[in-house]
């Protein structure tokens, strides 16, 4: 579901993460190659890539959609059970589903920013305060500028295939949480200090109040750890 609520611009290589959910709508655990399929609403597919599940209910998956428009991802396993059928009245196992709703991938910008470079650490404590360090990309991946008081609001994914919005950290504690840091000046990169909570893969997502019309996003991939530095198994 990474991404569902922003728009991307096409071209990009984002990550997203995918959850198994069994017929009771739980996150079930898959093993094998399931198909990951590119498709544009209203018409086919446009491209695919394989994944491999190793006795785990979810997976992360860096997907680069290149046709502008909304834009699914449809997962077929092995007994040609897709994510599409999740609705269906027959009880069906084996099932991913992502994206939900469709994601809106737009034009790339001509100018300015196209994209986020998303630099935190590899993997982290539960509940840890990491720094996360945004910088805006122009179409060719160089870094560039956006107007001061340009706003990024970051999210993240869990396992369960849930969010967790505005993770921002606060001081004193117990004040509300604050709104989306802002660039204070025009151009250079942004540190923004979070905490992510819930032990597993977790995807970070940044993406910046509209310029000129335009959305940049990007996205990275955390690991959390349990507080004595294990993953936990489930």
């Amino acid at each position: 579901n990474t991404a569902s609520t922003v728009v991307v611009n096409s071209g990009v290589p984002n990550w997203y993460h995918v959850t198994a959910f069994g017929p009771n709508n739980k996150p079930i655990k898959l093993t094998g190659d399931y198909v990951v399929h590119e498709t544009q609403v209203g018409k086919g597919f446009t491209g695919f890539t394989t994944l491999h599940f190793d006795n785990q209910s979810d997976i992360v998956v860096n997907q680069t959609f290149t046709t502008p428009g909304l834009q699914n991802l449809l997962i077929t396993d092995n007994f040609g059970h897709t994510s599409d059928q999740l609705s269906t009245p027959a009880p069906i196992t084996n099932v991913v589903t992502v994206t939900e709703p469709a994601v809106n991938v737009a034009q790339p910008a001509i100018s300015g920013a196209n994209s986020l470079n998303v630099s935190v650490q590899s993997r982290a404590l539960d509940g840890q305060t990491i720094n996360v360090i945004v910088t805006p990309l122009n179409r060719f991946g160089q870094a560039t500028t956006v107007p001061a008081g340009t706003s990024v609001r970051i999210f993240y994914t869990n396992p369960d295939g849930s969010t967790t919005d505005k993770p921002y950290i606060t001081f004193p504690q117990g004040v509300p949480p604050l709104p989306d840091p802002t660039f204070t000046r025009t151009g250079g990169a942004l540190t923004i200090r979070i905490a992510v909570k819930g032990v597993g893969q977790h995807v970070l997502v940044a993406t910046t109040s509209a310029v000129n019309g335009i959305q940049a996003t990007g996205t990275a991939v955390i690991n959390i750890l349990s507080k004595t530095g294990r993953a936990v198994v489930k």
